[in-house]
C-alpha cells in the first residue's frame, strides 16, 4: 500500500491535486441528457467471516474471488484463499483452494475460463492442491489454474527482499506480472542484479507465455516505488503499469523525477516490454489502469491529501481518467461527493468502451473516527466522458468505530457482467478476535433502452 503523503491539501479542489494531468477536468462529473448505460444487481450476496480482496470475472462466465477467512480464535492465524463462485453467487463455492497465513492473493481471469493466482509466499506450503515451494525466499509466486481449480503451472520470483505481485490476464493465454523488490530479482533464466542495486525498492515487470515459460523481465530503478499495479491492452497486448514513486525512475523514454514528494506514473509499453510513454505527475494516489475497448488507457485512483480534523488522516477525491493512445489525457473526472473516510476506488471496462468506476463513500459519518453507514456508488462513463449511468448498491457493512481494513474490488467481462466485492474487517472488543464481512454484488451492464 502507498505510504500517505504528510502535505497539507486542505481545501484543495481536486483538480488542483491533479495539477497538470487534469488538462479536460472537471470537478463536477458532467452528465448526459440521459442514461446511455443500464446498470442493474443481478444478486447480491453477504458473506459472513470472509474478507475479499480481490475479485475475476472471466468471459467463458466463472467469477473467482480471493481472500482471508476469520481463525477459530485470537491466537490462530487465519486462512487465505482462492474461490470460484457457484453460478447464483449462493451456497457452496464451486471450488476453494485455502492456505494458513496472512496472503494476500491477486486473481486475473483468462479468455478460456482459467485463472491466474498471485502473491508473496515466504516459505514452502501449499495452497489447496497446488503445492508451492519456490528457489529462495521471499519470493512471489504465480500460477494458472483450470477452471477446475487445478493447477497448469506455477513460477516464482525470487528476491532477497519482500516482493509482491498484481497480475493482468493476456489475450493469447499468458500473463504479465508487475509488482516492487529491492536489490535483486530471479525469475527462471532470467535475473535483474547489478544496476538496480540502490537504496529502496524498485519495479518490475514480468511477461510469461500461456505455457509459463517466462519472456522478458525488466526492472525500473526508483528510491522508493510504493505501488503499482498493471493492465493489458485485448487487442494490441500493450501493457499498462500505473503507481506512485518518490525519486527519479526511468520506463525507457527518459528519466523522470518526482520532486521533493511523491509521483504517480502512468506507463504503457508495447507487447515486447519496450517502451511507448510515460507520464508522471506530483501527487501520490492508490491507482488501478484498464484499457477501454478501443484501445486506450483508463486510470482510476484516489489522490492522497490530509484535513486537520483533530487527527491527520486521509481524505481524497477519486477520479477517473481517460488517456490517449499517445498518452495524453483526453479527459478527467473527479467522483464527486462528501468528504469520505478511507476511500477504495475501483475501475474496470464494459462493453461499448464504458468505464465503469466503482465509489465507496461512508453515508453519514459522525466525529473524526469516520463512524457511519457504508455507501457505494457504480458509475459509468462513455467514450467522452460523460457520465452514461449510475447505481446504487446496498451494502450491509457498517463502520462503527472499531472497523479497519475497509477495501473493494470491480471486475467484468467482455459481455457486460460486472461483479463487485465490499469487505471490511474488525475487532471484537469482547475477545479481541478478527472478524471479517463482505458483500459480493453481481451487476448487468448494458445499453440503455430508449424510450
Amino acid at each position: 500500500m502507498m505510504g500517505r503523503m504528510k502535505t497539507n491539501l486542505a481545501g484543495w479542489s481536486a483538480c488542483a491535486v491533479l495539477g497538470a494531468f487534469a488538462s479536460g477536468c472537471s470537478d463536477d462529473a458532467a452528465a448526459g441528457p440521459a442514461d446511455s448505460v443500464a446498470i442493474a444487481t443481478v444478486f447480491s450476496v453477504e458473506r459472513t467471516s470472509a474478507f475479499l480482496n480481490d475479485v475475476a470475472v472471466s468471459d467463458a462466465g466463472p467469477v473467482f474471488v480471493a481472500g482471508q477467512l476469520d481463525a477459530p480464535s485470537f491466537d490462530v492465524v487465519p486462512t487465505s484463499f482462492v474461490a470460484r463462485l457457484p453460478a447464483s453467487g449462493e451456497g457452496a463455492d464451486a471450488w476453494r483452494l485455502e492456505r494458513p497465513g496472512y496472503d494476500t492473493f491477486r486473481v486475473a481471469a483468462g479468455s478460456d475460463g482459467s485463472v491466474f493466482v498471485a502473491s508473496q509466499i515466504f516459505e514452502d506450503g501449499a495452497l489447496g492442491t497446488v503445492a508451492l515451494k519456490a528457489p529462495a525466499y521471499p519470493a512471489s509466486f504465480v500460477a494458472k489454474l483450470t477452471s477446475d481449480g487445478a493447477a497448469e503451472w506455477v513460477k516464482y520470483a525470487s528476491s532477497p527482499n519482500v516482493v509482491s505481485a498484481e497480475l493482468a490476464a493476456r489475450p493469447d493465454g499468458g500473463v504479465v506480472v508487475a509488482g516492487v523488490f529491492s536489490t535483486t530479482l530471479s525469475v527462471g533464466e532470467l535475473s535483474l542484479e547489478g544496476e538496480l542495486t540502490g537504496g529502496g525498492s524498485h519495479l518490475y515487470a514480468l511477461s510469461l507465455a500461456g505455457d509459463g515459460a517466462p519472456e522478458w523481465l525488466i526492472g525500473f530503478r526508483d528510491d522508493s516505488v510504493q505501488s503499482s499495479s498493471v493492465a493489458v491492452d485485448p487487442a494490441s497486448g500493450d501493457v499498462a503499469l500505473t503507481g506512485g514513486f518518490y525519486g527519479d525512475i526511468n520506463f525507457g523514454d527518459g528519466p523522470k523525477t518526482s520532486g521533493p514528494s511523491q509521483a504517480l506514473f502512468f506507463a504503457r509499453l508495447k507487447k515486447d516490454g519496450s517502451p511507448r510513454w510515460s507520464r508522471h505527475y506530483i501527487g501520490g494516489a492508490q491507482l488501478r489502469a484498464k484499457f477501454s475497448t478501443e484501445g486506450e488507457l483508463l486510470v482510476g485512483g484516489a489522490p492522497w491529501g490530509f484535513t486537520d480534523v483533530g487527527v491527520d488522516f486521509a481524505v481524497s477525491r477519486p477520479f477517473v481518467a481517460r488517456i490517449g493512445s499517445g498518452g495524453a489525457t483526453s479527459w478527467a473526472r473527479l467522483l464527486t461527493g462528501p468528504e469520505v473516510y478511507q476511500p477504495w476506488t475501483a475501475l474496470t471496462t464494459a462493453p461499448n468502451g464504458v468505464a465503469l468506476a466503482y465509489v465507496e463513500t461512508i453515508a453519514s459519518s459522525e466525529g473524526v473516527n469516520g463512524v457511519g453507514t457504508r455507501a457505494v456508488a457504480v458509475r459509468a462513463y462513455d467514450a467522452s466522458g460523460e457520465l452514461a449511468g449510475e447505481h446504487a448498491v446496498d451494502v450491509a457493512l457498517t463502520n462503527d468505530g472499531n472497523s479497519y481494513g475497509m477495501q473493494g474490488a470491480l471486475a467484468s467481462n467482455a459481455h457486460g457482467d460486472a461483479v463487485l466485492v465490499a469487505s471490511e474487517s474488525r475487532w471484537d472488543p469482547n475477545t479481541g478476535q478478527e472478524k471479517r464481512k463482505a458483500q459480493l454484488v453481481k451487476l448487468r451492464v448494458e445499453p440503455a433502452a430508449s424510450e
